[in-house]
Order: structure tokens, then C-alpha cells, then sequence
């Protein structure tokens, strides 16, 4: 039986959780639900207004207002309000002008308390356009209304046009009877294993999903929203429709399967919950009824790297038609049931949510060219957004599908959505093709990143000279600026010729005494200029040297000189020497130069570019430290390359500050 309307009455779950949230983000538009629609250019704007009133006329939902009664809200149905209808002229607006008025007015806020909750704008445009705008707080209206309002719209303003008659059929039931349904619903034998049902899903630990978002989130939520639109052509759409039917599943199941592997594979995470709405329409009397019914229902799926798609699809298509069967318990009172660390927990995963919005199917089927409507087709990208911090909404249309891909950009760039949007794609691409493939298997890349990442950004070849060592450069800008300083050491310097002198005369004094090409030699000083030319005579000697900071612990210098096999150890008196227990040949630079200047400072070089320069060891934190060879020619590759990026030039200087056993 219908039970009429009262003025007041108490609201349902959902529409609670809504006034909650208005109270918390007043200027929030979360939760505005626009319809942007482009008109016939002849609209009457009168009869327009007049069919907008009849509709809030036969539909109470649309005179609805909340106010405060204790600490609770109260619905309360206004009698004859007025109707909040707005012309703007934008014919002579540029284009982007256009699309930030019309969606301006689809964000201002709503005022839950005064009303109204639903309004109307009619948008002039260039070349004689028209746009409809019908915007509603969703605490009043879901997808199924939209599509009920529409229809009651055109009828009303077509039997005013006196195109044709429409008399309205007495409705089986009003929003109050939804309303007293779900309060016995929740007391009664159905709203006890509803809720066993939802304990069970939400058992064990749950961890709300991170999608490791570009940007900190802001210390107080803004609840701001952006989209990124996509399309999945006829080709793969009957691709996807064919792949439900094989494995007898849902397209609805397929799009959401698909989601999960994306946010398993941004994530890192196995177990995924994502939120998705539930008609929540339990009896066929309430289905010509405008209001909130929707209700949000948790799908958990678990996901790893080496378990088959098909798998995954099997579970998801049994997981959802469970949670729908079971999804006209309020997903808010399911979290108070749950109590205690749950209940927090489970209120968090309200961040990623999947919409499957065939409403709009219906209403773009209902948009005939052919037909006597006013109403033309929807008009650009104007949708709801900020409800979640990501949204995937697949649109049917056509064409194929149409995705919209909302999220919150006080957490993420547009460019990481475009790319996640990309990948979206690229898992259907395989899905479609070979169900079997494991979820790791799966390839996200699309074919312009494929390219990006493995020929472009790997398109490192440059020139360097593959036939010289580090040496012989310094030998050649010796030639070009002998007289310019090439090291400095406290109130010393050395000239870049008497640099290159002094270390071929410590090379020609090895060769001398009797040290050989490949010969392991270790450099043992503090930073000096003696120390460079060490390193250069080395490199003139064709000798390997093992660089050892005086700062090193004993034993690890000892280490490393016997792992290495050196013969030969270049030190300073400065440092201790025979702590090292090296029972090789030693020279002390400082004290045997004398003897090493008598040498001759021409020097034949005999270093092969492709034999080892040094060895580097790493730390040994997960045992004994381990020594890495580097080629004269790497060592020329890597300067070179440091020359483009970051850049040297002759006016610049260069602080050495690190250890000599440090490696770039």
C-alpha cells in the first residue's frame, strides 16, 4: 500500500552518511550530479520552465530540504517552491569560456537546509546552440531518477507544446515506503544474513588500497575532482561481450576484473577492495520513484602475480553476484556493526570505485533524431566528481564504451590518470585475446611507451674516443693550455704541464724499476697533487691501481690489497704505512721525488684502452668487500658523458670532496 507523503521523515542510511558529509564539506561538490544535455535551438524557455515545475510537482524527492532535529536530520517535503531556472547568453563566449561556466555551475554548492536540491540552467551558445543543465544533490536522486526525470520532462514539455497528451499514471509507492521497506528489512530475518554475509567479506585484516599518489594528500580533504575520458571502440567492446559469454560471467565482471589487475599492478597489493553501487531498487514498485536508493557494496578480490585471468574472472563474476544479492544492507551500518579497528579500517576503503552506468544507455537510446524530443544528445564532458580518490565509470554507448577516469588531483597528476587509462586499455587488449595469461603476464604498455622505454630512452650511443684513456686526454689539453692550473691543494698548484710532467716522470721510474703493464699497484695518501699524478703515472704505466682511503679500517686496506693482488703499494710519510702489514714493495712519493724528477718527462704510453684502469670495492655490508674492474675506456665513456651532463667548461672548478675509494 502507498503510504502518501509526510512532511517529515528520517532519512535512509545512505542519505545520512550524505548530510553527514555536507555538514563536514559545505562547499563540496562531491556530490553535485549534473546532466548536461544540448537542445533543440527552437526550445521554448517558458513551457521549459513550466515542465521543470511539473516535474518537481509529481516527484517530492525534488522538494526535499534537511534539516536539523536533535543531532539527526529530518527530510522535509516543501510545498509549491520555486524553480531555480537560470538563463545565460554565452553566444558570444570563445569556447573555453563556455566550458568553465557550464561547469562552474555544475559545481556550486548546495544548501541542504533552504533548498533547492535541484537546478536548472538553459546556456545560450554561438550559432543558435542550446544547452540544458540539471544539476541535483545526489542526496535526493541516482542514476535511475536522472533517467525518470528525463522522460517526465520531455513528455511534460512536448503535452504543453500540444504535441501530445501525457497524464501521469498514480505511482505503486513513495519514498517513505523505501524508506519503512529498509527499516524492516534491517530488523528481520533477510537484514540478519545480509549482514552475516558482509561480517564474513570483511574478515581478517583489511588494508585499503595505496596507489601511491605524485602529491602529499592535504592535511584537511578537499574532496576536489577531475576526469580524464577515454573510448573503447565497437571491436574490442564485442571483443569483451563475447568474452562474458564464453566464460558465463558478466560484461560487468570482465570491466571489473579488468580494474582489479590495474590496481594490483599499481599497487603491489593482493588483496583489492573496490566500491560499486548497487541500483538498490528491491521491489518493482519503487522503480518509477525519484530518489536516493543507491546503496555502495565492498568487492573484495584476491589477486597474485602467477593466478590466471580466467581465474580472477570467475572469482570476481561469483564475489559480485554475491555482494549484490546481499547489497541492500547499508554499507554504513555494515561498519558500525563491525566495530572497534574494523570499523576504522573498513571506512577507509572508499578509494577506489568502479560504476557500471547503463542508465545512460538508455537515455541516449531515448534521444531519437527521429523522435519529437527537445532533448538532442548530452553535451560535452560535464559529470559528477571528488567522490572518491578514484573512480573508473564505464558508459555504454553505441560506439562501444565511453570511460571515465575521475580522480582527485590534490592526490594525482593528469599524466599518471593518462597513463593508468593507457594501461586500462592495454589489459583488455590481452584479456580479450588470452584470458589464460597470467596476471604478471599481462603486458601494460602500450606500444608508444614500448617504443619510449626500450629505443628511445636506450638510445644512449654517442661518440667518445674508444682508442684513448683518460691519460691521453689530459695529455692533449696539456698541449692546448700548458699554463693554465689544473689542481689546487691548500696554497699549492700545479700547472696542467707540470701535472703531466710530474707523472710521466713517476711512470718512466715504475718502468724502471721494474714494475710492468697490468701490474696491480694500490695508491695509498691523503688528497694531494702528489696523489693525481700517482694516478696519472699509473694510467702511463698501463698498471691497475686499487685506491685506499687512510680513514678505511687496517684490515679492510689489507683486505683489499691481498684480495687484489698487489705488488706494489704508492703511500705518503703523511699516513701510517706499516699498519697495512703489506709485505710488497713500497714507495713514498714525497721522500723519494727527488730521484723520480731526474727521470725524463717524455713518456711512451703503454695503457690499453680496453684493459682495467682500477678496481673499486663495495662496502662488504653482506660480507667481504667484493672488487669491480673498470676499463680505461669505460672510465673515458663516463667523463665524456659528465662533460654534455651536467657540462664542464674551462671556467669551471671542481671541488673534489669525496673519498678516492668513491666510484660515480
Amino acid at each position: 500500500k502507498c503510504r502518501g507523503h509526510r512532511k517529515k521523515l528520517s532519512p535512509v542510511r545512505g542519505a545520512k552518511l550524505l548530510w553527514v558529509f555536507s555538514r563536514l564539506a559545505p562547499e563540496s561538490y562531491a556530490y553535485n550530479v549534473p546532466q548536461a544535455l544540448r537542445v533543440s535551438v527552437d526550445i521554448d524557455n517558458a513551457m521549459l520552465k513550466e515542465a521543470v515545475q511539473l516535474v518537481i510537482e509529481r516527484h517530492p524527492a525534488l522538494r526535499a530540504i534537511f534539516r536539523v532535529e536533535g543531532d539527526n536530520p529530518v527530510q522535509e517535503i516543501t510545498e509549491n517552491p520555486e524553480v531555480y531556472f537560470i538563463l545565460k547568453d554565452l553566444s558570444f563566449s570563445s569556447e573555453s569560456a563556455i566550458e568553465n561556466e557550464i561547469k562552474a555551475a555544475s559545481r556550486e554548492s548546495f544548501d541542504l537546509e533552504k533548498g533547492p536540491l535541484f537546478k536548472t540552467y538553459l546556456f545560450s551558445l554561438p550559432g543558435k546552440d542550446m544547452v540544458l543543465l540539471l544539476v541535483f544533490h545526489h542526496i535526493v536522486v541516482d542514476g535511475t531518477s536522472l533517467q525518470i526525470i528525463l522522460d517526465d520532462l520531455q513528455c511534460y514539455y512536448n503535452s504543453l507544446k500540444g504535441k501530445e497528451s501525457y497524464k501521469t499514471s498514480p505511482q505503486k509507492a513513495t519514498y517513505e515506503d523505501f524508506v519503512y521497506w529498509q527499516e524492516g528489512m534491517l530488523g528481520g530475518e533477510r537484514g540478519l544474513k545480509d549482514l552475516e554475509f558482509w561480517r564474513k567479506q570483511l574478515s581478517g585484516e583489511i588494508n585499503p588500497i595505496d596507489l601511491y599518489s605524485d602529491k602529499t594528500p592535504p592535511a584537511v580533504p578537499t574532496h576536489r575532482g577531475a576526469s580524464h575520458v577515454v573510448r573503447v571502440g565497437k571491436p574490442l567492446a564485442g571483443e569483451i561481450e563475447s568474452l562474458s559469454i564464453r566464460e558465463d560471467v558478466t560484461v560487468f565482471s570482465v570491466l571489473l576484473a579488468a580494474f582489479n589487475v590495474l590496481l594490483y599492478r599499481y599497487s603491489n597489493q593482493e588483496d583489492i577492495f573496490v566500491v560499486t553501487p548497487l541500483v538498490g531498487r528491491p521491489e518493482t514498485r519503487f522503480e518509477e520513484i525519484v530518489g536516493n536508493f543507491v546503496n555502495l557494496v565492498a568487492i573484495r578480490s584476491h589477486l597474485s602475480g602467477d593466478k590466471e585471468f580466467r581465474t580472477l574472472l570467475k572469482e570476481v563474476g561469483g564475489t559480485s553476484l554475491n555482494a549484490l544479492e546481499h547489497g541492500y544492507y547499508p554499507f554504513s551500518k555494515i561498519i558500525d556493526e563491525l566495530g572497534g579497528k574494523h570499523k576504522k579500517t573498513a571506512s577507509q576503503l572508499f578509494k577506489a570505485s568502479f560504476y557500471m552506468q547503463n542508465w545512460k544507455k538508455r537515455t541516449a537510446g531515448s534521444l531519437s533524431p527521429d523522435s519529437d524530443s527537445f532533448i538532442l544528445e548530452p553535451y560535452g564532458e560535464i559529470t559528477q566528481e571528488g567522490e572518491f580518490d578514484l573512480t573508473l565509470d564505464v558508459f555504454p554507448v553505441e560506439e562501444g564504451y565511453k570511460l571515465w577516469f575521475k580522480y582527485n588531483p590534490d592526490l594525482f597528476e593528469e599524466q599518471t590518470i593518462v597513463y593508468m587509462a593507457g594501461h586500462y586499455n592495454q589489459i583488455l587488449e590481452n584479456i580479450v585475446k588470452k584470458p589464460e595469461t597470467s596476471i604478471s603476464g599481462i603486458n601494460l604498455l602500450t606500444s608508444e611507451e614500448r617504443q619510449k622505454i626500450l629505443f628511445e630512452w636506450n638510445d644512449t650511443s654517442t661518440w667518445y674516443p674508444l682508442d684513448k684513456g683518460v691519460h691521453e686526454l689530459f695529455e692533449e689539453q696539456a698541449e692546448r693550455t700548458p699554463g693554465k692550473i689544473a689542481v689546487i691543494q691548500g696554497d699549492r698548484t700545479a700547472t696542467y704541464r707540470e701535472l703531466s710532467d710530474m707523472a710521466a716522470q713517476l711512470a718512466n721510474y715504475l718502468q724502471r724499476t721494474g714494475t710492468e703493464p697490468g701490474n696491480v699497484v694500490g695508491i695509498y695518501m691523503e688528497r694531494s697533487i702528489e696523489m693525481v699524478a700517482g694516478l696519472l703515472a699509473l694510467f702511463k704505466a698501463g698498471c691497475t691501481f686499487v685506491p685506499l682511503d687512510p680513514a678505511y679500517p687496517a684490515g679492510r686496506l689489507s683486505y683489499m690489497l691481498e684480495n687484489a693482488g698487489a705488488g706494489l703499494l704508492l703511500t705518503h710519510s703523511s699516513v701510517d704505512s706499516e699498519k697495512l702489514g703489506f709485505s710488497g714493495k713500497m714507495i713514498q712519493l714525497d721522500t723519494m721525488w727527488n730521484e723520480i724528477i731526474r727521470e725524463s718527462s717524455m713518456y711512451v704510453n703503454r695503457a690499453n684502452p680496453s684493459g682495467v684502469a682500477y678496481v673499486i670495492y663495495t662496502s662488504g655490508s653482506t660480507g667481504k668487500p667484493k672488487g669491480v674492474q673498470t676499463l680505461h675506456k669505460g672510465l673515458v665513456n663516463f667523463l665524456c658523458s659528465m662533460k654534455k651532463t651536467p657540462g664542464f667548461s674551462e671556467r669551471d672548478t671542481v671541488l673534489s670532496i669525496t673519498s678516492i675509494c668513491f666510484d660515480p
